[in-house]
């Protein structure tokens, strides 16, 4: 038996799944099309990757959930 609301979430999920795989797949052909070389494309994907919002904030986040964690504690623990 499914737990209530599993659909939305997942649908959600692909949803954003596929439009981060549109826009990543788009991103270096607009910039081929705009005159850019493989160079430029390198680094736009990078930037974005590690300091963007791929990776970047990793470290913010979780300093931030490192100093709740009694509240997360119960969640992970299935209380």
């Amino acid at each position: 038996m499914r737990p209530a609301g599993f659909a939305r979430p997942l649908v959600a999920m692909v949803v954003a799944q596929l439009t981060v795989g549109a826009v990543m797949t788009m991103t270096p052909l607009q910039l081929q099309a705009h005159g850019h070389g493989l160079g430029v494309v390198g680094w736009v994907l990078s930037a974005h990757m590690f300091a963007g919002g791929g990776y970047g904030l990793v470290a913010v986040v979780g300093g931030v959930l490192a100093l709740l964690p009694l509240a997360f504690s119960a969640a992970r623990d299935g209380r």
